[in-house]
């Protein structure tokens, strides 16, 4: 966000969308425990800060779709 703070503070840029790393770790740590404690991933996997998970067993995949949304708001506090 810092990179396009400038941009966005002066409105020639209104809103950019990236992602917390936080909270993509947070989701892999989530999928671990869930898996140590013998519980099952499957479609409809939902957790908490999380959302909903697109799950692809056929893949393997598990996606959450959290998304940080980055405006004039926000943009000071994130960098």
């Amino acid at each position: 966000p810092s990179q396009a703070a400038s941009l966005i503070k002066s409105g020639d840029i209104t809103e950019g969308i990236t992602y917390d790393p936080a909270s993509a770790g947070y989701a892999l740590a989530a999928v671990a425990s869930t898996l140590l404690k013998g519980e099952e991933i499957k479609p409809g996997l939902e957790m908490q800060n999380l959302g909903k998970a697109d799950v692809d067993m056929d893949k393997r995949i598990i996606r959450f779709h959290k998304v940080l949304l980055v405006n004039k708001d926000n943009i000071d506090s994130l960098y």
